[in-house]
């Protein structure tokens, strides 16, 4: 009789990703091309959710990239590879924003009338009133702050852990878990309750 045992000796993931960074910090060139094509399009998704700019969201992920190989041996060990990328780009975006003022003046305005996007929109209600139910949805997160989209989007959106969130946002953990909190209250004003209900049930049972 035979069995299949392929399943039982798997590698944790965590444990994949320690190697991949070590290999990469070491100057394997493989682990480091493998670093940029896992990540590249979760780092720009994220990075246009920061910034709406295509152009500066692009330069900001090959300048990180670059340095990355530049200063590898000077590189500690990371808990998340990802979170750890997540930081890295939010912080050069955040910088280049500051530096250069006069060219995001309308970034804004630009921000917070753009369209939510929630991963879980065609989930919702999925009938004839679906476009109505989206419509308030997307006005619902506009009604958030800034910071607390940002913290909704890396939990829900990213799946990434409170702790993980803390780390890229550079603020420590029970702040996370007061804008997220925060958030919710938000919602739950901004939504009607069957829909509020709805949306919390897929939050947690799906992301």
């Amino acid at each position: 009789m035979n069995y299949n045992l392929s399943g039982l000796f798997d590698e944790n993931p965590l444990s994949t990703d320690k190697r991949l960074w070590e290999e990469f910090r070491l100057g394997d060139r493989a682990s480091y091309q493998k670093l940029y094509s896992l990540y590249l399009t979760d780092l720009y998704n994220y990075g246009y959710k920061i910034i709406p700019n295509r152009a500066v969201v692009t330069d900001q992920i090959q300048d990180l990239f670059i340095d990355l190989w530049k200063y590898k041996e000077g590189l500690s060990e990371v808990k998340s590879i990802k979170s750890y990328l997540y930081r890295s780009l939010r912080n050069r975006i955040i910088k280049e924003v500051s530096q250069n003022k006069y060219i995001f003046s309308d970034m804004e305005a630009t921000y917070a009338n753009s369209q939510v996007v929630l991963p879980f929109e065609n989930k919702i209600i999925e009938s004839q009133t679906q476009s109505e139910t989206i419509k308030k949805l997307d006005k619902a997160f506009i009604a958030l702050s800034k910071r607390q989209r940002e913290v909704i989007n890396l939990l829900f959106y990213e799946k990434l852990s409170y702790e993980e969130v803390a780390d890229i946002m550079s603020i420590n953990l029970r702040s996370v878990y007061t804008l997220a909190w925060k958030a919710l209250s938000v919602l739950r004003k901004e939504l009607t309750c069957l829909i509020f209900a709805v949306f919390v049930y897929l939050l947690f049972n799906e992301y």
